[in-house]
């Protein structure tokens, strides 16, 4: 059975794990985003990973072959969700005293989409891209829970930022 999942409902799933969004018009604050972490709510982190694989296939022209990372274990747990709805893999991507190292190899010719709770250094996903890409691979998307309002995705450079309708105060009621 499907249940609507509404803006108030994305907000609670948020919440359960520990992330907690602004108020719409609020000021920005100077501190980051606390980080969600789905292994405090099980069920949510299902509910929230499911409907931001929707969001990414809704938004992408081919379903992506590959989830990436990065190394944060908070987000392995909502990757693996988005990866197991897409019917791919997750790549993990650490930081090696200030190299891009990798968890497995990178898949060549491969479609990817980059999921985190919110981007909060943008110069992360940019050095994320461009290892993807010297594996003649492309990033279609990075996919997010916070809106862009909320997080610094504007500095990610050309690639498309998803995140899923409910994610938004003035959104109507989504499938989920």
């Amino acid at each position: 059975m499907t249940v609507p999942l509404t803006h108030e409902t994305y907000v609670e799933l948020l919440a359960g794990g520990g992330l907690t969004l602004p108020e719409p018009g609020a000021e920005p604050t100077p501190s980051p985003l606390p980080k969600y972490n789905g292994s405090r709510d099980p069920a949510g982190v299902e509910r929230l990973g499911t409907e931001l694989a929707r969001s990414v296939s809704a938004a992408v022209a081919t379903t992506p072959d590959l989830v990436v990372v990065w190394q944060d274990p908070e987000d392995l747990v909502l990757a693996h969700v988005v990866a197991r709805e897409l019917g791919t893999t997750v790549l993990r991507l650490m930081d090696l005293d200030g190299l891009v190292g990798h968890e497995g190899p990178v898949p060549r010719h491969a479609s990817a989409v980059i999921v985190s709770d919110a981007v909060r250094d943008g110069s992360v996903v940019r050095a994320m891209v461009a290892l993807i890409e010297r594996a003649n691979s492309t990033v279609v998307a990075v996919a997010t829970l916070a809106v862009p309002e909320f997080d610094t995705v504007s500095d990610i450079g050309a690639v498309p930022a998803v995140t899923s309708p409910a994610a938004r105060a003035d959104s109507s009621a989504v499938t989920a």
